[in-house]
C-alpha cells in the first residue's frame, strides 16, 4: 500500500492502494533464503487480487515454502475487480505441484491465477468477530493464523500502522511490508529502528516515484490511467523489514573531511551535532548524506531519506529529529530539520576494502 494522505488516512479508499507485481518482485528477490520451510502469511491482501499472493504462488517451490496463507478484508474497494467472488476469503495452500505442467518447477503467472480460481477446497470464508470485520488483521481469526505463521508479508493500511507493528512485535514475527518513510517519526516505531530490530528494505526507500493502483472511487488530480488501470505515485513509500540481506551491510565510502572544513558543517542550536548538507542558492539548507565526513567523531544529522543507505557496522543511530529541548533541530533559528542523528562507529577510517572484508567475514561467522 501507498498513501498520499498519510496523516489524514482512515480505513477507506485512502488506505486501498494496490501493489504492482514488479514492485513485489524487485524487493522479494533480495530474500531468497528466508522462506525455506516457512509459513508465509499475507494478512492484508485479498487472495484473489494480491500480487503478494501471486508472487508466492509463482515461487512456492523455489523458495521452499511450507505453506501460504492470504486473507482479504470485508470492505476492500479493490476486491472483486479481477475475480468476482462473494464473501471475504482466506486462501491456505501447502502445495502447488499438482498444478505444474510440462516439467515446470514453479507456476507461471497464468497458472497461479488459475490455481486460485480452482482450488476451492483451500479457500474458506472469514466471518470476523464482534469487534473486527472479516479479514481484519486484528480479528480473532487473523490472530489465530498469525500464530501459525513464520513470516508476514504485504501492504497493511497506513492508518493502522501502529497497531500492525505492535502485533508483529507482540507475536515475535519476521516481516516485510510496505510503509511510509515518515513512519520513522512514530514514537512506537523509532525505538525499534534505533536498536536495529527493524530496517528498510533493499528497494523503494522513501525516495523516487512508485506507481500503485487505486480504486475507481479514489479521487485525486494526480491519478493517471496506465494500461487501463488507475495509478498514482507515492514518493515516500518504502519497505520495512527485520529480514536481513547482504546489501544493507555495504559500507558507504566517504570522501568528505571535517577538519579544515568546519564552516561547511554548522552545529544545531539545540543539540551537539553537525548538519550534513549544503546551502542552496535561495538560502535554505538541504540535507545530503553523500557529504558525510569520514573524520568527525560526534553526532551528525543526516536526512531521513538517507536511512536506507545506513550500514549498521558503519553508523550508530542516536535519535531522530528532536534536540535537547525536545523541539525540532534548528540552525540559526531556522526550523525544522527532519534529521536522523548518527555517529560514525570508526571515525577516520578510510580503508574501505579491508573494512568491508571484516564485515563480510564477521557475517559469515554468524554475527551481524
Amino acid at each position: 500500500m501507498a498513501n498520499a494522505n498519510l496523516h489524514n488516512a482512515k480505513r477507506n479508499e485512502n488506505d486501498e492502494f494496490y501493489t504492482p507485481l514488479k514492485i513485489v518482485e524487485d524487493e522479494l528477490k533480495f530474500y531468497p533464503n528466508h522462506f525455506k520451510g516457512k509459513t508465509v502469511f499475507c494478512n492484508c491482501d485479498d487472495p484473489f487480487e494480491s500480487n503478494f499472493t501471486l508472487y508466492f504462488l509463482m515461487h512456492f517451490n523455489k523458495l521452499g515454502l511450507k505453506r501460504l496463507i492470504s486473507t482479504g478484508y470485508a470492505t476492500s474497494l479493490i476486491a472483486g475487480k479481477l475475480i468476482q467472488q462473494i464473501g471475504t476469503y482466506c486462501l491456505d495452500i501447502s502445495n502447488t505441484k499438482h498444478f505444474l505442467r510440462d516439467g515446470q518447477k514453479d507456476l507461471l503467472q497464468s497458472d497461479a491465477i488459475r490455481m486460485i480460481q480452482m482450488e476451492t477446497k483451500h479457500i474458506k470464508i472469514l466471518a470476523g468477530d464482534e469487534t473486527h470485520l472479516a479479514g481484519d488483521f486484528r480479528s480473532a481469526e487473523s490472530l489465530a493464523l498469525l500464530e501459525q505463521s513464520d513470516v508476514v508479508v504485504g501492504n497493511p493500511p497506513f492508518s493502522l500502522f501502529r497497531e500492525y507493528i505492535a502485533l508483529l512485535k507482540k507475536y515475535n514475527k519476521k516481516y516485510l511490508f510496505i510503509g511510509d518513510i515518515n513512519q520513522l517519526t512514530y514514537k512506537e516505531f523509532f525505538p525499534l529502528v534505533k536498536v536495529g530490530k527493524v530496517w528498510m528494505g533493499a528497494t523503494m526507500c522513501g525516495t523516487g516515484s512508485h506507481w500503485f493502483e487505486v480504486p475507481d472511487t479514489y479521487q485525486n488530480d494526480n491519478v493517471k490511467v496506465i494500461d487501463g488501470k488507475r495509478m498514482m505515485t507515492n514518493g515516500r513509500a518504502c519497505w520495512w523489514t527485520n529480514l536481513d540481506y547482504p546489501e544493507r551491510h555495504k559500507l558507504m565510502p566517504l570522501g568528505y573531511k571535517y577538519e579544515g572544513y568546519e564552516s561547511a558543517y554548522p552545529h544545531y542550536d539545540n543539540y551537539d551535532a553537525i548538519d550534513i548538507g549544503y546551502e542552496t542558492s535561495n538560502g535554505t539548507r538541504r540535507g545530503d548524506f553523500e557529504r558525510t565526513p569520514y573524520d568527525y567523531e560526534g553526532a551528525m544529522g543526516i536526512p531521513n531519506t538517507a536511512f536506507g543507505k545506513i550500514c549498521p557496522e558503519q553508523f550508530e543511530i542516536i535519535k531522530f529529529r528532536k534536540g535537547d529541548d525536545n523541539k525540532d533541530l534548528c540552525i540559526n533559528g531556522k526550523c525544522p530539520y527532519f534529521r536522523i542523528l548518527v555517529r560514525n562507529r570508526q571515525p577516520g577510517r578510510t580503508d574501505w576494502e579491508v573494512w568491508q572484508k571484516e564485515i563480510d567475514d564477521a557475517r559469515k561467522g554468524g554475527t551481524k
